[in-house]
């Protein structure tokens, strides 16, 4: 238990750690660019978590940019100055919230 409160006090803020974290629902494949360097693609359903000084990831602020693999359209373009932040993925659009992003899992699109 100690061990835990410990670790929550250096990786937690108040408000939860300090990552952006990316999910997909049902969205298309996108690559996400932080600061002009494409740092991932995101699968339909994907998801992953992005952490200042972790894996070549650069301080904050953060320019992210989530382009449609297929077509090339930008789904979003948005500064990023303060964390936890969460990055939603849908079908038509893409939106960062201050809280987590809850909901089922949508189908994926399947070209026939």
């Amino acid at each position: 238990m100690i061990a835990l409160v410990a670790f929550c006090a250096l990786a937690c803020s108040p408000t939860g750690p300090q990552e952006l974290q990316i999910l997909s629902k049902g969205g298309p494949l996108v690559s996400v660019a932080i600061n002009g360097a494409q740092v991932a693609s995101v699968p339909c359903n994907g998801g992953l978590v992005f952490r200042p000084g972790e894996d070549g990831v650069p301080p904050l602020p953060w320019d992210v940019k989530v382009v449609e693999q297929s077509t090339a359209r930008v789904v979003l373009e948005q500064r990023i100055a303060e964390l936890p932040r969460w990055l939603a993925i849908f079908r038509d659009s893409a939106g960062v919230s201050a809280s987590p992003v809850l909901g089922p899992v949508v189908s994926c699109n399947v070209p026939l």
